[in-house]
């Protein structure tokens, strides 16, 4: 047998080997189960047909950032993960957004996630129940993406201060969270108390003042003043001079 023969079988032999393993493959490995995590308010179907994964699938051939970007077409979902488990499940791990404050940009209340991402927008009116955001100059935005503005480290600010707020339970106890001067946030309480938080470093220690009696007292009380929080170990109540 000559050697052009020998070259011959031999990618005979290889086309033949490739197309039985993508046959076996795309059998063996068929998607036979898909897993969602993570959801709360979105129903699984809704999600699954976003994401676009079907049993029609080989798991080999999954392409996590197209699913990625399916999913969050959607601003309210931010896709955590997206995992092979062997040989048949995929895992779609999710986080939905919840809207913790507004800003006004233009004729447009912007509604922002706790992660300065643009979820959706409203209307203006008078009396809202999320926290309005105020000293952040925005330049744009685009719904799924974070606020585009003049100075990202007020927007940084921002975010870690939203993120506190969120995890300590206290978003419906701040109306107002100024971030125009990142060595000064200040905030407004739901009842109209000032409280001067400084730089967004240690935000959490700050925050939990705001969840004793003593802050209770304060907040309630007829002595009208501002609570000086930016010494993380210290809440100094300043009464205002009439």
């Amino acid at each position: 047998m000559n050697n052009g023969i020998r070259r011959y079988l031999f990618w005979i032999f290889i086309c033949s080997f490739l197309l039985v393993t993508v046959f076996v493959g795309d059998y063996v490995f068929s998607i036979e189960k898909i897993t969602i995590l993570g959801n709360k308010e979105f129903m699984y179907n809704d999600l699954l047909k976003l994401s676009g994964v079907s049993s029609e699938q080989s798991i080999l051939m999954l392409d996590k950032e197209l699913i990625q970007k399916r999913i969050e077409s959607n601003p309210k979902i931010e896709v955590i993960s997206i995992s092979r488990n062997f040989p048949d499940e995929v895992v779609i791990t999710v986080r939905e957004r919840e809207i913790v404050a507004y800003i006004e940009y233009l004729t447009l209340y912007v509604m922002l996630g706790t992660d300065g991402v643009a979820v959706e927008t409203r209307e203006p009116q008078q009396t809202y129940e999320h926290i309005r955001v105020r000293g952040l100059d925005v330049k744009g935005f685009v719904l799924g993406d974070e606020l585009l503005v003049e100075n990202v480290y007020s927007l940084d600010a921002l975010k870690r201060v939203l993120s506190e707020i969120n995890d300590q339970g206290l978003k419906d106890d701040i109306s107002e969270i100024s971030v125009g001067d990142i060595n000064d946030i200040r905030i407004i309480s739901d009842e109209g108390l000032n409280i001067r938080l400084g730089q967004a470093v240690e935000v959490g220690m700050k925050l939990r003042w705001m969840k004793t009696d003593q802050f209770n007292h304060m907040e309630t009380g007829e002595v009208p003043g501002e609570l000086d929080l930016s010494v993380p170990t210290q809440a100094v109540f300043i009464p205002r001079n009439n």
